[in-house]
C-alpha cells in the first residue's frame, strides 16, 4: 500500500518528502527512496525514446525513397506489385536495386528475373503444401472410415455367430413337427389309394362325390406344404 501511495506523488512531492526524510536523518529510506525514483526516470525515458523511433520511422521517408524519380518509382513499384510485395516493405530491395542500376545496370534484369524465378518458387511450394495437406485429409478422412467398417463388422460377428449356433437347434427343434406331417400326407395317401381302388366298383354319384373328396384333401394337403 507504501509502495502504490509513494507511485502515485509526483517527482516535486517525493523529493520534498526526501528532503525532509534527510533533515530528520532517516537515511536508509531515503537511499530507496531515490533509487526507486531513479528506476521511475530511466523507465520513462526508454519508453518516450522508443515512441519516439516508433514515430520517426513511421512518418520520415527513407533517404532511398527521396531519390527516387517519378519514372523509377513507377517501375519499381510495378516489379513489387509483380512479385505480390508491398513498395513499403522493399527498402533493402530498392537499395540493391539502385546500386545495380548505378553500378552495373546489365545486372538489374538479372535481379528482377531472380527475384520473379523466387517469387514463382514460393508459389510453387505454398501450392504443393496444400496439396498435400488436401491428400493427408482426404487420407485421413479414409482411414477413419475403414476403421469405422472394421469396427461395425467386429460388433456383427458375435450376432452371427449366435444366430448360426441358433439354427442347427431349430431344426431339430421342427424335425419332429416335419415328421409328423409326412407321416399323416402318408397315411391320406393310403386313403386315397383305397378310395381310388372302390372307385372302379362304385356307380357313377358315388364316384363324382369321392372324386371332389379326393381334390379337397389334395388342395388342404398343398397348403400344408406350402405353410410347412
Amino acid at each position: 500500500k507504501l509502495q502504490e501511495e509513494v507511485l502515485s506523488c509526483s517527482r516535486e512531492q517525493l523529493e520534498l518528502v526526501s528532503e525532509g526524510l534527510d533533515a530528520a536523518g532517516s537515511e536508509e529510506f531515503t537511499a530507496g527512496l531515490r533509487q526507486l525514483l531513479s528506476s521511475q526516470q530511466a523507465a520513462r525515458e526508454h519508453r518516450r525514446r522508443k515512441t519516439a523511433s516508433r514515430r520517426v520511422h513511421l512518418e520520415l521517408p527513407s533517404p532511398a525513397w527521396e531519390g527516387m524519380d517519378s519514372e523509377e518509382r513507377r517501375h519499381f513499384t510495378a516489379f513489387m506489385e509483380q512479385l505480390g510485395m508491398d513498395i513499403s516493405e522493399g527498402q533493402e530491395i530498392w537499395q540493391l536495386w539502385e546500386n545495380l542500376q548505378k553500378d552495373e545496370p546489365q545486372l538489374l534484369g538479372n535481379l528482377e528475373d531472380f527475384l520473379a524465378k523466387m517469387k514463382h518458387h514460393i508459389q510453387e511450394a505454398r501450392s504443393k503444401k496444400e496439396a498435400l495437406e488436401v491428400t493427408l485429409s482426404k487420407y485421413k478422412a479414409e482411414h477413419d472410415q475403414e476403421l469405422q467398417q472394421q469396427q461395425m463388422q467386429q460388433d456383427q460377428q458375435p450376432l452371427e455367430q449366435q444366430s448360426m449356433a441358433r439354427s442347427p437347434q431349430h431344426g431339430m427343434e421342427q424335425q419332429p413337427v416335419l415328421n409328423g406331417s409326412e407321416r399323416e400326407l402318408q397315411m391320406q395317401l393310403e386313403t386315397q389309394c383305397h378310395r381310388l381302388h372302390s372307385m372302379n366298383q362304385a356307380t357313377s354319384p358315388e364316384r363324382q362325390q369321392l372324386e371332389e373328396e379326393l381334390q379337397a384333401q389334395q388342395t388342404h394337403r398343398h397348403l400344408q406344404i406350402t405353410r410347412s
